[in-house]
């Protein structure tokens, strides 16, 4: 368990990486009342872009990664403090 501080991004913004997790899951919980952004791509040796799908996650709305799922790090629309599980 631990606190990520996310740094508001500027937009618009490309993503020229993604990361996975193999061996577990991973949760993101906001601290605070607002959205979010995601992207996420299915498992896989390589991140699929064909495949790539994005959500605006409502606020009071927290996530988790399943184990192999390829996601870009969190894009936050205001610096803000999340709960991180893994």
């Amino acid at each position: 368990v631990s606190i990520f501080s996310a740094k508001k991004r500027k937009f618009p913004m490309n993503i020229k990486m993604m990361e996975k997790h193999s061996l577990g899951s991973q949760a993101f919980i906001p601290m605070e009342e607002t959205t979010f952004l995601v992207f996420v791509a299915p498992k896989g040796k390589k991140p699929n872009i064909k495949k790539l799908k994005s959500f605006i996650i409502p606020k009071q709305i927290g996530i988790n990664y399943r184990p192999g799922i390829w996601h870009f790090p969190l894009i936050s629309t205001k610096n803000m403090n999340f709960l991180v599980i893994d």
